[in-house]
């Protein structure tokens, strides 16, 4: 069996600790559900509201990250280029969850949410251009 590249490997390193972010927040959102006796959405005092928002935000950015992460990585793109890219959408991710849970930390979410769009951006055009330099060669 043939070993994964390096850049592969970061690349899947990532999308697993995005995805495990991804779990940890559905987790969240199950125990609050159990601890309020609250089967289905948010119930009646919207305690609940934050946590299942924190989660579907995840959910909804995991994709936009991941595959292009590793995307760049099979197109043999670069490992340190990766890990920057890994590195700061993890941050982007947590500051953002920590402004959607806790109230008044609205600083915190706008800067993950525009570090978000900002690296699912440059993502998609680092895929666009390394697909590009590997036809060529």
């Amino acid at each position: 069996m043939r070993s994964p590249s390096m850049p592969l490997a970061l690349a899947s390193v990532f999308a697993a600790l995005l995805g495990l972010t991804t779990t940890a927040l559905a987790f969240n959102v199950s125990l609050g559900r159990i601890r309020q006796r609250i089967p289905h959405g948010e119930g009646p005092n919207r305690e609940l509201a934050r946590p299942i928002r924190a989660h579907m935000n995840a959910v909804e950015h995991l994709v936009p990250i991941a595959l292009p992460l590793v995307l760049y990585a099979l197109l043999e793109g670069d490992a340190r280029t990766i890990v920057v890219f890994g590195v700061a959408s993890l941050l982007a991710r947590v500051a953002l969850t920590v402004g959607i849970l806790q109230k008044g930390a609205f600083n915190a979410r706008r800067t993950g949410a525009y570090g978000t769009y900002l690296i699912e951006l440059a993502l998609a055009v680092l895929v666009v251009v390394q697909a590009v330099a590997w036809v060529r060669t």
